[in-house]
């Protein structure tokens, strides 16, 4: 059982962190915390791959189920539907929660994950995308727009998130005019750009529609032509 504390935001407050903590060790349930999936996704991939190869089931208490898949796969965990299970804590109430871990028969191993590493006095609160790789055709268009050198290619050709800490705070630009609405900032506050399930697809690329005219113009290559030489700058 991990259970993500969600550092830097405040979609969990403090008081829901202690009640859900409360609740689990008071089931007897063996737990660990981390400090911040994002973060251990980015910088401690190590620590999140030994936690999630461990054990027949793992049980994620975090945010939307769509976001903490694409953050393991970020850190090379294959996702396995029926080995791993995510409650949502930024939507469940504390007693949902519980109620949640207990219906899956799961007592729980303690791990030593040890605590998030950033590096010495880092202050980066984690804030860069994942990519929803079920949704993405690979068009390169948030690699053009980016003008921080978030996204790259990896040897195959595929769009990949090499550098997460380069991403501007709190800027999910790129999420709102992603064709395919494939890229997920998990701590961001918008649906479907946090990881919620897009429930309306036609409703969806319009709303991206309007985002590409409104930030990009009318004519897009021209604009992502002019970003790209700005990157390079």
């Amino acid at each position: 059982i991990l259970f993500c504390s969600c550092s830097g935001r405040d979609f969990l407050p403090e008081e829901k962190k202690r009640a859900i903590a409360d609740g689990l060790e008071k089931s007897g349930l063996k737990f660990t915390t981390v400090p911040d999936l994002c973060g251990m996704s980015a910088k401690n991939q190590s620590a999140l791959k030994e936690i999630g190869d461990r054990g027949e089931k793992n049980v994620v208490i975090a945010c939307y189920p769509r976001a903490v898949k694409w953050l393991f796969a970020m850190a090379g965990i294959e996702w396995d539907t029926g080995r791993m299970h995510v409650i949502n804590a930024r939507v469940e109430n504390t007693e949902r929660v519980i109620e949640q871990v207990q219906s899956l028969d799961i007592n729980g191993v303690e791990t030593d994950a040890g605590p998030l590493e950033v590096g010495g006095g880092d202050p980066w609160i984690p804030w860069f995308p994942v990519i929803d790789y079920e949704r993405c055709t690979n068009c390169r268009q948030c690699m053009n727009f980016c003008l921080f050198g978030v996204f790259s290619e990896d040897d195959n050709g595929k769009v990949k998130v090499k550098n997460p800490s380069n991403c501007k705070n709190n800027c999910p630009a790129c999420a709102r005019i992603c064709p395919a609405a494939a890229i997920i900032f998990p701590k961001c506050p918008d649906v479907p750009i946090n990881g919620a399930e897009i429930e309306n697809e036609a409703e969806i690329r319009e709303k991206i529609r309007i985002n590409v005219n409104e930030i990009l113009g009318n004519d897009i290559y021209a604009a992502l032509s002019e970003r790209r030489k700005k990157a390079k700058k």
